[in-house]
């Protein structure tokens, strides 16, 4: 009976380190997917936070052009209007002038309607940037929920399987107590 209560020790000890063992590849790859999930999502955020910032740089960039746009228009316009009325005092050379700031009036004006375009898609482009990030940010938060869950399960898994091991090592006792008593 000794021999057999101790190859039965054996083989508890065997079950309990290989369930131990793959309880603790499973925490570990669980701790690991969360701590990737983790730095991924922080990655993410800093990578929008960062393009975020470029994007308001360059739509303030836009603004400034657009204003200075705006200024020179006006100023073309004021010396256009002062020159249409100089011009009907004066010669025709006063009217030719006239007719070139007229002229470079239009290709401001111009200009600043490619500006506001180019404004508003650059608005477009970092909205839509900022929609993606927001449903990365999601997903990635998922990802860490969903891993937080996998490693909640492990816990109790480990508890189930601790309890079962201290069962097991009462048994054992018993066992032993009884076989010490059969001597």
């Amino acid at each position: 009976k000794t021999k057999a209560v101790g190859e039965l020790e054996r083989e508890i000890a065997r079950v309990m380190k290989e369930k131990a063992d793959a309880l603790a590849e499973t925490e570990s790859r669980a701790a690991r997917d969360v701590e990737a999930a983790s730095k991924a999502s922080v990655a993410a955020i800093d990578a929008s936070a960062s393009e975020l910032e470029r994007l308001r740089c360059e739509i303030e960039g836009m603004n400034a052009s657009l204003r200075a746009a705006n200024e020179a228009k006006e100023n073309a316009e004021a010396e256009a209007e002062t020159l249409r009325r100089s011009a009907a005092q004066t010669n025709s050379g006063a009217e030719a002038r006239a007719e070139e700031l007229s002229a470079e009036l239009e290709i401001k004006a111009s200009q600043l309607s490619s500006l506001e375009a180019e404004l508003m898609a650059l608005s477009s482009a970092a909205e839509e940037e900022k929609a993606a990030l927001a449903a990365e940010n999601v997903r990635l938060a998922n990802k860490v929920d969903e891993n937080r869950l996998v490693l909640e399960e492990v816990e109790k898994e480990k508890e189930v399987y601790v309890a079962e091991c201290e069962q097991a090592l009462q048994a054992n006792e018993e066992q032993q107590r009884l076989a010490n008593e059969l001597k």
